[in-house]
């Protein structure tokens, strides 16, 4: 697309000298559109910085604004139209109704990609209403500690618009393909997600946006910020609206709601009405796109229309590492991490504790685990790296101590193994140093929990307990401190290879048990328990069960996520050679003298 087609909030015609030196001292990037610098932790294109530059410094707010704010693709424009038909409800007539004749976002400019943008003195007098009960209104994506720097301490009130990141995703890609008369393809989508979990997009990182937000709505004055739900505004449309009504200071009476003013605004503003008026099919934004482009399914959950399973995966990941475990990391932990070595992948950051690398609130789990787990003599864990097995191991290891239950009650059939077997430092000690374990007690059975951590980390939570560990490898560091473990003390901590498991399951699952105190007996041998735990435990059965079908995780992850193949040396059908060759060099290098080999 040549410049000039470009809308102007991408190109980079009104920059000020002063901006530009300042674009100088930032961080910079580029995608397919143009190029971006980060400003006050969030990415612009050039143009559109300038115009939040301008905002922050010439704004003059009133105490009666009402500012619209949401990351791109979230919902935006209906929020916009519900904002001003709540407002303009009782002093419109249906035929003269600003939303028959113009665009939600005509109506509602955005502060730093119209007003502000081209120039630090724009007129705002034909966006005060003659009525003087009408709020000014005004529309934004910045992050909210951006746009309070323009607000000069007005109480004028915010309303954010939040939307799951992956059907926002998903429109990001199609409103880029059409506006850019790109063909919507597959290699553009890929693109687009790479950028959007890397947080390196435009007024990314989306997690940061969105908990700019929340915070302010829980840490400011909640008359002052509103954090709404696309999600819940589709789920409940009617008590969504009312909740915003309420918020703007402008309630439904109960003449009004038995009227149905309620349902009439929600049908004014649906996808549907909005995109068959004569304004959305044919206008254009003061920027270039086309009104038209505004409109798109507006469904939830259609990502899972695009995305792979792998996708869907990472950017949960992605969101669970930045978003909602983000709050949990004390004061104490912070300043911990400050004396760590740090680093950054495509998920999040990260530091190294006790020689491993984790993510900030895993830490903070870890640390929870050990300050605050109090273990008994009997308690099982059950440790890997990950994606090593584990799922496998859980599901075996419960199957090995339920099995006197009827198979129509079995635990395995009614949950997911990572829900009977929770991760201490990813589940239980993740967001409270003093989880209820209460659930895990039996009195004819173990407790069992999982870990990821390493066995040095893992014993200073354990406190001296003499408690049994198994573990499921492979990656150097990890698999050494539970290797050298076994050997030390074998009665402790058992060493399984998923490579002999699959190789011999039924020597392998004797052995877990011998080792667990649950011996099989010689009448279960030849009534084929092995073999029935085995089949249970198999991939095909467990990934064909409902529970792991269509259920999640308490973090929100889809249990179908965790089973994939699980075949030995899958890997040569996606590792180059030269890939091979140094993962082996590595490998061998790092477990010289152990007398571990793989």
């Amino acid at each position: 697309m040549d410049h000039n087609e470009l809308p102007t909030t991408v190109r980079e015609d009104y920059i000020s000298e002063e901006t530009k030196k300042l674009i100088s001292s930032l961080p910079v990037n580029k995608d397919s559109q143009g190029n971006l610098c980060k400003y006050q932790g969030c990415w612009y294109y050039y143009n559109t910085l300038q115009g939040a530059i301008n905002f922050q410094n010439h704004f003059q707010p009133h105490d009666t604004d009402v500012i619209l704010a949401s990351f791109p693709k979230s919902g935006t424009t209906w929020l916009k139209a519900l904002t001003v038909a709540l407002l303009e409800r009782s002093s419109k007539h249906h035929d003269d109704h600003p939303l028959l004749s113009d665009n939600p976002h005509a109506i509602v400019p955005f502060l730093e990609t119209k007003l502000y943008l081209r120039t630090s003195t724009p007129d705002l007098t034909m966006y005060s209403s003659s009525s003087s009960s009408s709020p000014r209104l005004f529309a934004t994506h910045m992050p909210l500690h951006t746009v309070k720097e323009g607000l000069r301490g007005s109480p004028c009130k915010i309303v954010y618009m939040c939307r799951n990141a992956k059907d926002v995703l998903i429109s990001l890609w199609y409103f880029k393909c059409r506006y850019q008369k790109l063909e919507v393809t597959r290699s553009v989508l890929e693109s687009t997600f790479e950028s959007f979990c890397g947080g390196g997009n435009f007024y990314g990182p989306f997690w940061d946006h969105v908990l700019s937000y929340w915070r302010g709505s829980l840490e400011d004055d909640p008359s002052r910020v509103l954090f709404m739900k696309y999600e819940e505004m589709k789920e409940e449309p009617c008590v969504q609206l009312k909740r915003l009504a309420e918020f703007l200071g402008v309630p439904f009476t109960e003449e009004e709601e038995e009227s149905g003013c309620v349902e009439k605004i929600l049908e004014l503003c649906s996808l549907r009405s909005l995109s068959d008026l004569a304004i959305n099919k044919t206008g254009k934004t003061s920027s270039g796109p086309d009104y038209k482009l505004c409109f798109r399914k507006g469904e939830v959950g259609d990502s899972k229309n695009h995305l792979t399973p792998e996708m869907e995966m990472r950017i949960d990941m992605v969101i669970e590492e930045n978003l909602k475990g983000s709050d949990n990391v004390s004061e104490e932990t912070k300043k911990l991490i400050s004396s760590l070595p740090t680093d950054k992948d495509c998920i999040g950051k990260l530091c190294k504790y006790q020689g491993c690398w984790y993510y900030y609130n895993t830490l903070q789990g870890v640390i929870n685990f050990q300050n605050n787990f109090q273990a008994q003599e009997t308690d099982i864990i059950l440790a890997s790296s990950p994606k090593s097995g584990t799922t496998w191991l859980k599901a075996l290891t419960v199957a090995l101590l339920e099995r006197s239950k009827q198979q129509d009650d079995h635990p395995l059939l009614s949950d997911n193994p990572h829900a009977l077997v929770p991760f201490l430092e990813n589940n239980l000690y993740l967001k409270s140093s003093t989880p209820d374990l209460t659930k895990y007690s039996s009195s004819s059975s173990p407790r069992l929990f999982a870990t990821h951590m390493p066995l040095l980390t893992v014993k200073e939570g354990l406190k001296g307990a003499s408690i049994k560990v198994s573990f499921y490898g492979p990656i150097w560091d990890h698999v050494l401190s539970y290797w050298r473990g076994s050997l030390e003390d074998p009665s402790h901590v058992l060493f399984m290879k998923y490579e002999e498991m699959k190789e011999e399951p039924c020597v392998q699952l004797k052995r877990l048990a011998e080792f667990l105190g649950c011996p099989f007996t010689e009448e279960e041998e030849e009534s084929g328990a092995v073999d029935k735990i085995l089949e249970l435990c198999s991939l095909r059965s467990l990934s064909d069960l409902e529970i792991n079908r269509t259920g999640k995780t308490s973090n929100g992850v889809d249990y179908k996520f965790y089973f994939r193949k699980g075949e030995v040396g899958d890997s040569k059908n996606h590792l180059t050679p030269e890939m091979e060759s140094k993962i082996d060099m590595i490998i061998e290098e790092k477990l010289k003298g152990s007398g571990l080999s793989f």
